[in-house]
């Protein structure tokens, strides 16, 4: 959607009926199957600071585009590296300051190593390629399988149980991805 709105691209009403399934599916995982729940649902910082990420998200997808092709993937991570260093260096000298520093135990260096190397450099490296493939536009439908990946990383690693909801929510999720991304016959026939 942020790709239609910034780079004007268009979008279908099949694109925007599979966005809107996906969306659903991903709730259905997010709210573990009972809709109910977001009757009793309430705002807090963390939520605040979920919903600048996913900007930023966004925003670093759309912006993927106006990198210069001439421009190795590396050396674009470094610059992305450096700039997530910076916002975040503050930050953890506060926190340290104020008291709350993160302690040094080896659960913890292998949490911020699994965050700075697998979830970073892999997976950021992995999204980026994606998107440079693809398209900031395509490569945004597929952010709805975030909690269909998290569910599938805590039901292998850390033993939550599988449950109907998860099969639900990825199934509906896969299902409007596939919408939003197929290209009708009439295009490939052209």
């Amino acid at each position: 959607m942020a790709a239609r709105v910034f780079l004007t691209q268009p979008i279908t009403g099949r694109q925007l009926t599979g966005v809107a399934i996906s969306i659903i599916g991903a709730a259905i995982i997010v709210v573990r199957g009972d809709f109910g729940v977001l009757g009793h649902f309430v705002l807090n910082i963390g939520d605040l600071w979920i919903l600048a990420a996913v900007c930023m998200w966004a925003a670093q997808t759309i912006l993927i585009r106006f990198v210069p092709k001439e421009m190795e993937l590396v050396a674009f991570q470094v610059m992305a590296f450096v700039a997530g260093l910076a916002v975040l260096t503050p930050l953890y000298v506060y926190e340290t300051v104020e008291g709350r520093p993160i302690p040094l135990t080896w659960s913890a260096a292998l949490l911020v190593g699994y965050a700075g190397l697998a979830a970073s450099v892999v997976g950021f490296t992995c999204w980026n390629l994606g998107v440079m493939r693809i398209g900031p536009k395509t490569a945004g439908y597929f952010g709805n399988l975030f909690p269909v990946f998290g569910a599938a990383l805590g039901i292998l690693l850390l033993g939550e149980p599988f449950r109907w909801f998860h099969a639900l929510g990825g199934i509906v999720t896969l299902s409007g991805i596939y919408l939003a991304t197929i290209t009708p016959a009439k295009s490939r026939s052209r």
